[in-house]
This record gives structure tokens, sequence and C-alpha cells, in this order.
């Protein structure tokens, strides 16, 4: 079995985002079948059942957290105070928070990073 390697950041965005990076069922083949359980594409609109039909619907698995010491760039922005540099509001910290309504805005434009060590 052949598998292709992901780019760093989108291993980092499905980490994040609880994905299982080890998950066995993920697609390898590209002309592989896009419904698994009608190989030959014999099916018919209307054939299967719809979602939530006579079942409960699937619970969220629980996601790991990444673990490290957060390092990267210093400054961030403080939208409410003008757009003035700050180390107290969007932070690195919010990156690796697992809120989606937090998040780090740099105060440099460019050569910015958030990492874990």
């Amino acid at each position: 079995m052949t598998r292709k390697l992901l780019p760093l950041i989108t291993i980092i965005a499905l980490l994040t985002t609880g994905c299982n990076l080890l998950d066995t069922n993920l697609p390898t083949d590209p002309d592989a079948s896009e419904n698994p359980s009608d190989p030959d594409g014999s099916e018919q609109p209307g054939d299967t059942e719809q979602p939530g039909d006579n079942e409960e619907p699937e619970q969220p698995k629980e996601s790991l957290k990444l673990t490290g010491t957060i390092i990267g760039s210093k400054y961030s922005v403080d939208y409410d105070n003008g757009n003035a540099q700050s180390t107290t509001v969007n932070t690195k910290d919010n990156v690796f928070d697992g809120k989606y309504e937090t998040y780090f805005a740099s105060f440099d434009r460019s050569l910015t990073w958030v990492g874990l060590d």
C-alpha cells in the first residue's frame, strides 16, 4: 500500500481539528470508487437511506490536543486599541487553545510563525 505524504500545515490543521491521521479507511487509490459501499457504481439515487434515517447521529470523536512549549513570533495586533502592537491579545497561544473563535493576529506582515517545541 502506498501512502501519500501530507504537507506539514495540513497535518497541523488535521490534528487541531481532531482528525485521525492514522485512519486506515482513507482512500489511497485515486481510481477507487467514491462510494466504497458501491464499488461498481450500480446504485441508483434513492436506493440508499439518507443520513439520519432510523439511526442515531454519530458522536464526534475525542480529539487529541497537541502539547509542548508554544514558540514563534512575539508580537500580535490589538484590533480594539487602534491596531496597536500587543503581547496580551490575539497571541500565538490562541493557535493551540482549541477554540474556533480565537486566533493569532501577527503584528508583522511577513516572516511570522507559530509552532510547538
